[in-house]
């Protein structure tokens, strides 16, 4: 039996990299600075994910990044790092931090992160002098907490939700408050050829639930006209304090590490060095959730050797680390510096002035109503960990490797592994082990070259002492 189908662009709520939308972009280039949009959500332990309205996914994961002008030419092991890092945190749009409860988040937590707020108008925004600026500025002064949800020149092909990745069409003003309707506002002007074209974009809108608000230059001002109406209609709710706090504090430490990430890339952090000193402006969020995160990062950066987390990382006014190796070992005396700030702001909102040390990186929230978009790998590289032994050790429950002891703490060692001659660590950096048949190897081994921590209780059994000549070449005192 043949069925007549309407073919239709899939949205899904989880696009993956190769589901992209076409992502959310301003229309002018942001003056002192390379930005994005992108998406970098956490969700609080407790709370399940808001699948009635994917517009609130979307605002509590989408953010702003802006970082200097420069761009360093970064060694592949840097590139692979960022890429694995930037995906364990855009594993999804809200991945959860905990477990998940019967707690469901509301647009109240949407409208308490971004409250109203004196903003400065960022110089990249270009609007018509005539009407488009004044009418901005009725709305924002009169309507200051819809304001945060207005989005002047909003790509269309991103808010009507077209599967091109093209952004060639602007909507005038983007209206979607929390739990209200979306609607494009538009200042007609005399574009009577026109006629055929906004009729198009205008069923687009439609079939994707925007509602087209037209009106001509003066009425788009006028108090009870349908354009400040259309503004005034969305009322806030008022939302729980220690609710919001939660949000902000989760997504803030979520997006503090992202503006890590951010800063190795942009060449701010130095790979390897022996400290990071990073200010934080606007703070680091939920301490716990960070300090788990900053640990999955560095467990990559030692499961892949690329080399990249310091040996502590300081945070300006601290006393102690925000987070440090489990180690004393550092091969590196070099220190580098960055500012990432963390702050919620509208799309509209000026960004900080660099401080002329091009050190600072800008993580900004914004309540997009579209997917913002995931970041593109900066390595397509793929790697295999001990590719030498992987078919060997198939089907086993987990693996045993030799490993020497450099170091002993009350409740962790640290420790060389040691792997076959055949591995890619040999490859990379490894030492030969001279007395591989005194140690009961099965066969001519390398030594790697990273130092890794693990738990006293996880050590098997003692096997046998290096000889002196081993001793001194990967030196240990004894």
């Amino acid at each position: 039996m043949a069925v007549e189908t309407t073919k239709r662009d899939w949205q899904p709520v989880f696009p993956g990299w190769a589901l992209e939308p076409a992502g959310w972009r301003d229309r002018n280039r942001r003056p002192g600075w390379i930005s994005r949009y992108t998406t970098v959500g956490a969700m609080p332990a407790g709370y399940r994910f808001p699948s009635h309205d994917p517009r609130l996914a979307y605002g509590l994961a989408s953010v702003l990044i802006a970082r200097p002008l420069h761009q360093p030419e970064l060694g592949s092991d840097t590139k692979f790092w960022v890429t694995i890092a930037r995906r364990l945190l855009q594993r999804g749009t809200l991945p959860p931090i905990g477990g998940t409860g019967a707690a469901e988040v509301t647009e109240a937590v949407l409208w308490a992160l971004f409250p109203p707020k004196d903003h400065e108008v960022d110089p990249a925004l270009d609007l018509h002098p005539t009407f488009e600026v004044p009418f901005f500025r009725v709305a924002t002064e009169s309507h200051s907490a819809q304001a945060q949800f207005l989005f002047p020149q909003a790509p269309l092909e991103a808010a009507g939700g077209s599967s091109s990745r093209q952004t060639t069409r602007w909507i005038d003003f983007l209206l979607s408050c929390p739990g209200g309707a979306t609607a494009a506002l538009k200042i007609d002007g005399d574009h009577r050829s026109r006629l055929a074209e906004d009729a198009q974009r205008d069923s687009a809108l439609a079939d994707n639930g925007i509602v087209v608000c037209r009106a001509d230059g003066p009425s788009s001002l006028a108090p009870g006209g349908d354009l400040l109406s259309a503004v005034a209609s969305c009322q806030p709710e008022p939302c729980d304090a220690d609710e919001a706090r939660t949000w902000r504090e989760t997504l803030r430490a979520a997006r503090f590490v992202y503006g890590i990430i951010e800063a190795v890339a942009a060449g701010l952090l130095t790979p390897g060095a022996a400290a990071w000193h990073v200010a934080a402006p606007y703070g680091v969020g939920d301490r716990d959730f960070l300090g788990s995160v900053l640990e999955a990062i560095a467990a990559l950066d030692v499961l892949w050797t690329t080399g990249v987390m310091p040996t502590e990382i300081r945070l300006d006014g601290d006393t102690t680390p925000l987070w440090s190796r489990p180690s004393s070992l550092s091969e590196s005396s070099r220190e580098s510096t960055a500012s990432i700030s963390v702050d919620f702001a509208p799309t509209w909102a000026s960004l900080p002035r660099p401080n002329g040390t091009n050190t600072e990186v800008v993580i900004r929230g914004v309540p997009l109503p579209s997917h913002a978009r995931w970041d593109s790998p900066l390595s397509l590289e793929r790697r295999a960990l001990a590719a030498d032994s992987g078919e060997r050790d198939a089907g086993r429950q987990s693996k045993r490797r030799p490993a020497i002891i450099v170091e002993i703490d009350t409740d962790s060692a640290a420790v060389l592994a040691i792997h076959g001659t055949g591995s890619a660590v040999a490859h990379g950096g490894g030492r030969r082990l001279a007395s591989w048949r005194t140690l009961k190897l099965r066969k001519p081994s390398v030594v790697s070259p990273r130092t890794v921590w693990v738990p006293l209780r996880t050590l098997g059994p003692f096997i046998s002492e290096l000889d002196h000549d081993d001793r001194q070449r990967f030196g240990i005192g004894r």
